[in-house]
């Protein structure tokens, strides 16, 4: 069913019926591999003493791989057809182990472990993954009229998006940087990237990019359904069953929004003489909450620069709901539902939150911006970004409904050593601020540090 599809989609857009190819698709494979270790220091994480009573710091080393399977041919007619399947090749992706079970936590897992009652605990979630974890597959269909590319992979205007140039362990500070260099605190609210991945991530979907005319192209996604899932991997709406696991961790974690998602956007990539310019924006509408979303960047380069940087704005407008919950009774008892230990409520999650109120929260209402700076010179490479976050509150989460604000920065360097062998570090800060709900834990929405990371990468 899914080749007459992919086949009838093909033929009604290209009007291709009759082309065939000169030879079958050639299969390569590469990928790579990237060892990495860190250091991270926490001052105060979810204390509820003033910041700086308690250092929470660990050495971690962690991995991650992945494989990619690249088939592709040139039919008669001068279409190319290709298909992408790249899948995890790491299992077991940290040093430490959690209690539950003997793999280690996600590639994204964090360095640091707390501590409850005197016993130590992993913070990352264990992940036992295997060379079956496919993260993207995919076919394209590219020629003069541009590129058509169908299946399971990020939308277009990411595909087309720049960012703040960043050579360091962990980069680009842009993309899923900053839940990688220090432990988020337990009722912070952030959205960790500039793009519109942690929304729709690789979910299958239609993507389009124009041919460039004179620098400039034209890029368009529809998504039938746009699946955010976070810890709780619930395959529907959130229910009182859901909320201990999203609201007491900051996030709205247990929801997956099954709602449709336009997006467009122009590119631009042209050289003036020896000066670099590429810039984007798009602009994405989702059939959820009515989120819509702003996204843009720009790099300059030149005599070994890079400068560039990028904003990402989400908005919910006044009256839109999320998850069904369209009444004030709906939305306070999912809130009284949320127990915690031995079933009894947490005084935190009783209040008062509009159905509104709860869009916002639920969808990462907000906006952040990255900045930065490199330099490369023959096989050496540095550079200075940072990352700035503010995401929607609610009052019973934090006491005042006040947006929580995060910043990160790192200062990152890179060797090329040889072809496809690198060798990277970083080091920097990070900074959580946000109100919080009770005055007996007054830091749980807070925490800042430093870090320290290198890497090894290995491209095949």
């Amino acid at each position: 069913m899914k080749k007459v599809l992919l086949a009838s989609v093909a033929l009604v857009a290209l009007g291709a019926a009759s082309a065939q190819a000169s030879e079958p698709l050639k299969l390569t494979v590469g990928g790579f591999l990237q060892e990495m270790v860190g250091y991270v220091d926490n001052h105060g994480f979810n204390q509820s003493t003033a910041p700086g009573s308690v250092h929470l710091s660990q050495v971690d080393v962690n991995s991650l791989g992945l494989i990619q399977f690249k088939a592709s041919t040139t039919l008669d007619n001068g279409i190319s057809a290709a298909v992408n399947i790249d899948t995890f090749a790491s299992s077991g992706t940290s040093s430490k182990s959690a209690a539950s079970s003997s793999c280690g936590r996600t590639p994204w897992g964090q360095f640091t472990k707390s501590s409850a009652g005197g016993a130590a605990f992993e913070l990352g979630a264990p992940n036992c993954g295997n060379n079956t974890n496919i993260y993207r597959s995919y076919g394209t269909l590219s020629g003069g009229f541009g590129s058509l590319i169908i299946g399971q992979r990020e939308d277009a205007t990411y595909i087309i998006h720049n960012t703040a140039p960043d050579v360091s362990t962990y980069g680009p500070v842009g993309d899923s940087f900053v839940g990688n260099v220090g432990n988020i605190p337990t009722f912070h609210h952030v959205y960790q990237q500039d793009n519109t991945t942690r929304y729709d991530g690789t979910t299958s979907k239609i993507s389009y990019i124009s041919p460039s005319f004179m620098g400039a192209a034209i890029a368009a996604t529809y998504n039938p359904s746009m699946s955010y899932i976070g810890n709780s991997s619930s395959p529907a709406d959130a229910t009182s069953g859901d909320t201990p696991v999203y609201f007491p961790q900051g996030r709205s974690n247990g929801m997956d929004y099954n709602g449709d998602l336009y997006a467009a956007g122009l590119a631009y990539n042209n050289k003036f003489g020896n000066i670099g310019v590429k810039a984007d924006f798009s602009v994405a509408q989702a059939n959820v909450a009515n989120l819509r979303m702003y996204n843009g960047g720009t790099q300059i380069s030149f005599a070994g620069f890079t400068v560039g940087g990028s904003f990402f704005n989400r908005e919910v407008p006044t009256g839109a709901t999320i998850g069904g919950m369209y009444s004030q009774a709906q939305v306070t008892g999912i809130l009284n539902n949320s127990n915690g230990a031995g079933g009894v409520q947490q005084p935190l999650l009783a209040g008062t939150v509009t159905p509104n109120a709860y869009a916002r929260y639920g969808a990462f209402a907000g906006n952040n911006w990255t900045g930065g700076v490199s330099y490369a010179t023959g096989p050496y490479a540095v550079s200075f970004a940072l990352f700035h976050d503010n995401t929607k509150e609610i009052a019973v989460m934090n006491g005042t409904g006040k947006a929580d604000s995060t910043l990160t920065y790192e200062f990152g360097a890179a060797y090329t050593m040889g072809p496809g062998v690198k060798l990277n570090a970083g080091i920097g800060y990070f900074d959580y601020k946000g109100d919080a709900g009770v005055a007996a834990t007054p830091w749980t929405s807070k925490n800042d540090g430093v870090f320290v990371a290198t890497g090894l990468r290995l491209d095949f």
